[in-house]
């Protein structure tokens, strides 16, 4: 595997990506100096799959190459990476792992297909209700329709409410094909289970509980700048109220984000390290899955790779100190709580 920060792998599909941080006021001579560069960064990342999948024996095929450039500005995006030597054309829409993003960055696209897909299925039961008792007509919608209405929900939650109406008359005309009160009363709206859906993540991310490649600079800053903007949110202020965030933090008394992670990361580490019962919490950190030569490349990053550079090689015994570990943590949550992050 190609180990690049910038490279995403599931199964077969991979995905690169590349980005620049603008402002609303930036002039069109930044924006077109910024895309260039742009463009020079896929295809820097693009050169980097070439040559390992020349070296691993491996081609690629430039014609189903996708690239799509998201973003709010107005003006096109023209300028067009190449990929061994074809031009690359930026689509209007790129589907990753079965959704569908606009350049836009709008789902209008992705939810018009899932619903023509979910109401395509619920007349298919509906021609074969006939056959088939409430409950389980009932455990068909669940099996063949619900998953089209719900799949990556925390992503595409927040769209236009006309663009969810679809869904939710699905909804209803699947309570009328099972056909049986008592049943269909039991069912959550889909609007709940959306709401359900993205507070699950957002817990996961604010409890510590997520992937390592958000123990990074780059993704806890954005987490902050997310929090700051559900604060803001919250108290019904916009950034054109140049409220300073500490004001607004001391009235919503929220925890900063990034350091609640860090701080729960940190406690989490040293009661694993402090348990005798031989629970697998311990045995997986210990656990050596590699045996002879590693591939070629950048170590994959461990979870406890940020605590051996604050504690040292020897973090699980300097844990077993109560006192020692909890100075060590101070220091340790103060690197994501910094000012500039």
């Amino acid at each position: 595997m190609l180990l690049t920060g910038n490279i995403h792998c599931y199964a077969d599909d991979s995905t690169g990506d590349a980005l620049y941080t603008g402002h609303a006021n930036i002039s069109r001579e930044n924006i077109a100096e910024y895309r260039n560069k742009l463009v020079s960064e896929v295809e820097s990342l693009l050169n980097k799959v070439s040559d390992w999948g020349r070296l691993n024996l491996v081609q690629f095929n430039p014609q189903k190459t996708q690239v799509c450039a998201l973003t709010a500005k107005k003006n096109p995006f023209v300028v067009s990476p190449q990929f061994q030597g074809t031009p690359l054309l930026a689509s209007v829409s790129i589907g990753i792992l079965g959704v569908e993003i606009s350049s836009d960055v709008q789902f209008r696209g992705h939810l018009e297909e899932k619903a023509k897909l979910a109401s395509k299925k619920l007349g298919v039961l509906s021609r074969a209700g006939q056959y088939f008792m409430p409950t389980h007509r009932l455990q068909l919608c669940k099996a063949h329709v619900w998953p089209h209405m719900e799949y990556c929900s925390h992503l595409w939650a927040g769209a236009p409410q006309c663009q969810l109406l679809p869904l939710d008359r699905i909804q209803r005309r699947a309570a009328r094909i099972v056909d049986d009160r008592t049943l269909s009363d039991r069912l959550d709206s889909l609007a709940l289970r959306r709401d359900v859906a993205s507070l699950c993540i957002f817990f996961r991310i604010y409890h510590g509980e997520c992937s390592e490649e958000l123990f990074t600079a780059g993704h806890m800053r954005k987490l902050k700048v997310a929090q700051r903007a559900m604060e803001r949110a919250m108290l019904g202020v916009s950034l054109r109220d140049k409220l300073r965030n500490e004001d607004i933090r001391s009235r919503t008394r929220i925890t900063d984000i990034a350091q609640l992670i860090s701080k729960l990361k940190w406690q989490w580490a040293g009661h694993i390290a402090r348990r005798t019962d031989n629970r697998w919490g311990r045995k997986v950190l210990e656990w050596q899955p590699r045996t002879g030569r590693r591939s070629v490349g950048r170590p994959p990053t461990r979870w406890s790779d940020d605590l051996v550079r604050h504690a040292g090689s020897r973090w699980m015994q300097v844990a077993q100190d109560h006192a020692l570990w909890h100075s060590l943590g101070e220091a340790y949550v103060q690197q994501w709580t910094c000012e500039g992050l």
